[in-house]
């Protein structure tokens, strides 16, 4: 029985995975049948430093347990199980994971194993017309999607689900998953899907009366607003972000929103406002253990001191970037620290060395189908050819490229 109902395991599974899918009827001693399992050579065990153990069958052998599961009369209940399950993992991150931002490569690495089990769960909602689970799955794998550079396959699954306006209407989970459409449209550069998801979220966050949501899609319209130039627009929207966030003593808003507004000057060529706001969203995310957004923030400074000239201190901060994007895979920060570092290079005339880093954000950049917006383009073009005293023309006015 236990050997059967294996088989809906894509990619594998824990032992706790398998307790809380399997054992449908508390009676199996799940532990002791994978050891009889793999004993057998049914299944093998997998272990990857800082990891759970993972228990696997070949997929011949998985497909004939699945064959087999099929024939039991069981494989809607055990599939069932599989979806909610892992539909129960996404939406309640484990706390040694959602606790500390510094741990989010361990979490998103976990996705990234639990990938195909993801994919399996969300299929069987979208065939069993199971939309809320569906839509709880793929909204709670947002960071995953968009950190990981799945943003074709987020949103698909968003967008499938949404499309049933009985999923959950008038709860949390439908604003909340609307938000996370809108984020993903945005960064696929698709601002007008972008703009119409976060508008629908902003008044379905309204009606359930949320105000750290709210105070998250205000953020993420800033955002969206300097993607497309309005830069007047993005302030409005980020202060209001920026003080609601305050408001609710809620960390990661308020950082977020001071990287926006430090975004937003930057490009308005109010240079001392930006290096304030970069500066003191690096100081919150230090505090915090917040990786990321530290990232981010340095990010910002090495670009503002590329454009006062100061290459040096620009290299240093990207670097420094690099090396925390890099280890959380962070896609987009790291393409945008990879050509500034280039630009650095090139504005000291290491034109070889420019060029191995463009072409290397280039190829990330081509591999994760990540699309360049024209604030992308301040650092993608013309890394190599640039003349070095003329390199500042490169970013030009907002809205230039």
């Amino acid at each position: 029985m236990l050997f059967r109902r294996l088989g809906v395991f894509v990619g594998g599974c824990t032992l706790d995975a398998a307790e809380s899918v399997s054992n449908l009827e508390g009676d199996l001693d799940v532990l002791a049948g994978i050891g009889s399992l793999t004993d057998r050579s049914l299944l093998r065990q997998q272990t990857e430093p800082g990891a759970e153990p993972r228990y696997r069958m070949l997929e011949t052998i998985r497909e004939y347990a699945f064959e087999q599961l099929e024939g039991s009369g069981e494989v809607d209940r055990v599939r069932r199980s599989h979806a909610l399950h892992f539909a129960a993992i996404g939406a309640n991150t484990p706390p040694k994971y959602k606790d500390a931002e510094g741990r989010r490569r361990v979490f998103l690495d976990w996705c990234e194993r639990e990938h195909d089990n993801f994919r399996a769960a969300l299929e069987w909602a979208k065939t069993n017309d199971e939309a809320e689970i569906g839509l709880g799955l793929a909204s709670a794998l947002e960071t995953f999607w968009l950190a990981r550079g799945y943003l074709d396959e987020g949103m698909n699954w968003l967008e499938h689900f949404l499309s049933d306006p009985d999923a959950g209407s008038g709860t949390r989970l439908r604003a909340t998953a609307l938000l996370r459409a809108g984020t993903l449209a945005n960064n696929r550069r698709d601002p007008a899907r972008a703009t119409a998801l976060l508008e629908a979220s902003l008044v379905a966050s309204e009606q359930v009366a949320d105000d750290q949501l709210t105070a998250r899609i205000l953020s993420e319209l800033g955002h969206l607003a300097i993607g497309q130039g309005d830069l007047v627009a993005a302030r409005r929207w980020l202060d209001q972000s920026l003080a609601l966030s305050r408001s609710l003593g809620h960390g990661s808003g308020t950082t977020l929103s001071l990287l926006g507004l430090g975004w937003a000057a930057e490009l308005q060529g109010d240079m001392r406002t930006a290096s304030q706001r970069y500066h003191e969203s690096l100081t919150l995310a230090q505090e915090r253990g917040d990786e990321r957004h530290c990232a981010l923030a340095l990010r910002g400074l090495a670009s503002l001191a590329y454009l006062r000239g100061e290459y040096d201190s620009a290299i240093e901060h990207a670097r420094k970037s690099l090396l925390l994007l890099r280890d959380q895979r962070h896609v987009w920060g790291s393409i945008l620290a990879l050509e500034l570092i280039a630009h650095g290079a090139s504005a000291w005339g290491q034109r070889e060395r420019a060029a191995r880093l463009a072409g290397a954000a280039d190829a990330l950049r081509k591999a994760s189908g990540w699309p360049m917006s024209y604030t992308d383009r301040r650092y993608g073009d013309s890394i190599v050819d640039a003349e070095p005293g003329r390199l500042r023309d490169a970013y030009g006015p907002p809205g230039s490229a």
